[in-house]
């Protein structure tokens, strides 16, 4: 059964926040479990399989401690927009995409660092598809999305949405630092994220078929 962040122990809250920053920093084969309870400050190794069974069991967990809060933001947004006469593809990119953008600074970025370490699984190890958690509002903005591109194989957009997603979560995991450059291309963080969500939207506006580009010199 899934467990929001707040419902473990502090133990197991510790574990699974900490595991999620190790996971985003150096991906899911690159620290061990012991290293993971340590750094959550545990005096027994065998912490992980005392609160999660498994690696597999503690990746789940870790996938899933913000899947409640997500959901509920996303609920609020699409409540928003369905008494509006008229919702665009705009409206539905962002209510998919702001409650991950209007989380703190520091849990935004280990989230989205967290989740591009999953994007290699397989797809019967994703804990998308492995999770129990029922979430009617992410469901139904996506049934519209895909609703928009009706003539569009359904295989394509799938493929899309990988793409807009690999590229909304590398934005978000590692955004430029300010200050870095004299003349920062971004006076605003609010610009920053308005053109991370526009270069999503985009992808799903390019044509289909795509226009022919030579791929021989």
């Amino acid at each position: 059964m899934l467990k929001s962040l707040e419902t473990y122990s502090k133990g197991g809250q510790r574990l699974l926040v900490t595991a999620e920053k190790l996971f985003g920093q150096h991906g899911l084969d690159g620290v061990s479990l012991r290293q993971i309870s340590v750094a959550a400050r545990h005096a027994n190794s065998s912490a992980v399989h005392h609160h999660f069974g498994s690696k597999a069991g503690l990746i789940q967990a870790v996938y899933e401690m913000r899947l409640p809060m997500i959901e509920a933001a996303r609920k609020a947004h699409l409540d928003r927009l369905l008494i509006q006469p008229q919702i665009s593809f705009e409206d539905l990119i962002g209510a998919l995409l702001l409650p991950i953008i209007l989380m703190p600074e520091l849990e935004r970025e280990t989230y989205s660092r967290f989740m591009l370490a999953l994007m290699p699984l397989p797809l019967a190890e994703q804990p998308f598809f492995i999770t129990q958690f029922n979430s009617p509002a992410s469901a139904e903005i996506n049934r519209r999305i895909m609703n928009f591109w009706p003539d569009m194989p359904a295989d394509v957009i799938e493929r899309r949405f990988r793409l807009a997603a690999n590229i909304f979560l590398i934005a978000v995991a590692y955004p430029e630092p300010p200050k870095v450059r004299q003349h920062p291309p971004y006076d605003a963080g609010s610009i920053y994220w308005q053109d991370i969500l526009q270069a999503v939207v985009a992808i799903f506006l390019m044509p289909y078929p795509p226009r022919q580009i030579a791929l021989n010199p």
